[in-house]
């Protein structure tokens, strides 16, 4: 992955594109240009060893929940996203195609586990979810789907 910094309010009309900073994630500044700095090598085994508490926030976005466990593990503030439609995608039904079966709880309780699996995994840490945004092409992939949902040319 690569670094970024989100959120700073007023970076876009302070920097200019292309332009060189250093970004010292342990005090929150920001400096014009590279600036060197030399770490001595106990210090970066030290560092590899021991968790690393910043003012920057670490976010994942994640859709395995089958490495939720080993994410939570690490040095990371939460989950950033949690996409519904990984869940859905993996349920592999249509939700009408399940209702229409009397099998909704199943649905619900699919759904239930796959953000409870995160939400364990993570806590107390925060684990922004987005419900889902499937596109009716995409619903209409899914078991059953063909019955609810139309062929649609530009299915934005």
């Amino acid at each position: 992955g690569i670094p970024c910094i989100v959120g700073t309010g007023r970076a876009t009309k302070t920097l200019s594109d292309k332009q060189i900073v250093t970004v010292d994630g342990s005090n929150g500044n920001i400096h014009d240009g590279k600036v060197a700095r030399r770490i001595a090598t106990s210090t970066v085994t030290n560092i590899l060893r021991e968790s690393i508490k910043t003012k920057t926030r670490v976010y994942v976005n994640l859709a395995q929940p089958e490495l939720a466990d080993i994410v939570a593990a690490r040095n990371v503030d939460g989950v950033g996203l949690l996409r519904a439609e990984f869940i859905v995608a993996q349920i592999g039904e249509h939700p009408s195609y399940l209702l229409k079966q009397n099998r909704g709880d199943e649905y619900t309780d699919k759904l239930y586990s796959g953000l409870y699996t995160f939400a364990k995994a993570f806590n107390p840490r925060p684990v922004v979810y987005r419900t889902t945004d499937f596109k009716t092409n995409e619903y209409r992939a899914l078991k059953g789907g063909q019955e609810f949902e139309e062929v649609e040319e530009n299915p934005m």
